[in-house]
């Protein structure tokens, strides 16, 4: 999993989500992440996915959406 992964701004740029938002899905086991002392790196793949789903939940496209 340590491929192709991505900080916390450039995720909550590419998904609109704040970067605290994110941390709470990352810290709830929501996308697949891993925490490097107080730094979380997050899988693309897995946020994309969670953005996706979110759509699908009737939540409005995200203007910088991935």
């Amino acid at each position: 999993m340590l491929k192709n992964l991505i900080g916390i701004h450039e995720a909550s740029r590419k998904s609109g989500f704040s970067e605290i938002y994110l941390r709470k899905l990352c810290q709830g086991g929501k996308i697949k992440a891993r925490k490097f002392g107080v730094t979380w790196v997050i899988d693309p793949a897995s946020l994309e996915q969670y953005v996706k789903s979110e759509r699908k939940r009737g939540r409005p496209p995200l203007t910088n959406s991935i």
